[in-house]
């Protein structure tokens, strides 16, 4: 019976040590691709106000010029 318990316990113990593994790492994850998604929605809101109200606008050309 006690051998039994060792067992059980021992498999509790790997489970549980998995599954704050697993936890540790998807809190990685989930940080990182966090930091990311704040980064973009502070930088595309930055790049369309200097684009449409900055002083010297930079210059969107849809077609090619010819240098000729």
């Amino acid at each position: 019976m006690l051998n039994f318990l060792e067992y059980v316990t021992g498999r509790v113990i790997a489970i549980l040590f998995a599954m704050a593994l697993l936890a540790f790492i998807l809190l990685v994850i989930g940080f990182a691709s966090g930091l990311m998604l704040a980064i973009i929605a502070i930088t595309i809101p930055l790049v369309i106000l200097k684009i449409l109200f900055g002083k010297n606008k930079p210059k969107i050309t849809y077609h090619y010029e010819r240098k000729d």
